[in-house]
């Protein structure tokens, strides 16, 4: 897609959801994970409609607090052009039973300019069942968004003085079961 995006021949999309190879490529044999992970997510954000979001699962290797020298001037320069919303890493045993235990990160980026007042969230999850709460802020502070959401502190009138206004996507949990 992101081919025949930048050709010309398909409209760009205002959402990215992907897996990029997380250690190495099968084509050049390169065995880097900001390497050939960070060349599909830049090629995915160069594809993204302006406003647009980006969010992947990568290898722990692209963590933002990585000590990786590459990996540091990869956030810088992402973070120079882009709005790094997430970068949080998530216990691999919460899937070991598909075959791996290692764990990744869920980064989200936005395709607008950098802001230095908009804080991303960095953490640690245990369980995916943290998440959601977790993301709620970036959940709802989606550029280009117009449906308004309200959390339980905003219908209490307990919103912190910055945050960003509250817009976005409706919350994502497990469905209710029938009785």
């Amino acid at each position: 897609l992101f081919w025949e995006v930048n050709k010309g021949n398909a409209e760009r999309p205002t959402v990215v959801v992907m897996n990029p190879p997380f250690s190495s490529s099968v084509v050049s044999g390169r065995h880097s994970t900001i390497g050939v992970g960070g060349a599909h997510i830049e090629a995915a954000l160069d594809s993204l409609a302006q406003g647009g979001r980006l969010v992947a699962v990568v290898g722990n290797g692209m963590s933002y607090d990585s000590p990786s020298k590459s990996a540091a001037a990869w956030w810088k320069k992402i973070g120079s052009k882009y709005r790094v919303m997430a970068n949080v890493r998530v216990n691999g045993n919460e899937y070991a039973k598909y075959g791996t235990d290692f764990d990744n990160n869920i980064i989200v980026i936005d395709k607008v300019e950098p802001d230095p007042t908009v804080k991303p969230v960095f953490g640690k999850i245990e369980s995916l069942d943290e998440f959601p709460a977790l993301m709620e802020g970036v959940r709802n502070a989606r550029p280009g968004s117009n449906q308004q959401t309200e959390s339980a502190s905003d219908k209490q009138g307990s919103r912190g003085g910055n945050e960003t206004p509250r817009t976005g996507l409706v919350s994502v949990g497990k469905p209710e079961q029938p009785d």
